[in-house]
């Protein structure tokens, strides 16, 4: 057995995230993130890293994400009154109507920070190997790597 260490991005799980506490309660939605964690070892072998406040050099992604949301948003309630027009009128809500707005609100999907914390807490009390870092855990996981953990 070898010492090697699996780095894991919390955040390139994104879309298990966005699903999980989309559709369930916030511990619930823990325990399905950290089941996905568990298919890539144990916590004794794998350490945690969770991105930090947005690097400057990122700030123009983060106000095209604001953005995007907020086009998201209006796009999502154009799809709810549409779907809501048809029920007021007695048509048929065909499934494209729901498809709609179910990929609408997708696309609105922020994890708070609040709850984010609330899953750091869970992992650690857990008893995870979390680092929670200043910027992208990426250039953290590149800086932190050993040559004995890459094979």
């Amino acid at each position: 057995m070898t010492d090697r260490t699996k780095r894991l991005d919390v955040l390139s799980f994104y879309s298990i995230i966005r699903n999980a506490y989309s559709f369930k309660a916030p511990e619930e939605a823990h325990q399905v993130l950290e089941a996905n964690f568990l298919r890539y070892g144990g916590k004794d072998r794998l350490i945690l890293y969770i991105d930090g406040g947005a690097a400057v050099e990122k700030e123009e992604t983060a106000k095209k994400r604001r953005a995007n949301r907020d086009k998201s948003a209006e796009k999502c309630y154009k799809n709810l009154d549409a779907l809501e027009q048809r029920v007021i009128n007695n048509q048929k809500a065909r499934k494209r109507h729901f498809v709609d707005v179910k990929k609408s609100l997708a696309s609105l999907f922020y994890w708070p920070s609040s709850v984010r914390q609330e899953f750091i807490d869970y992992l650690l009390k857990a008893g995870w190997t979390v680092r929670i870092c200043e910027t992208e855990a990426d250039v953290a996981i590149v800086a932190d790597c050993r040559p004995e953990d890459i094979g």
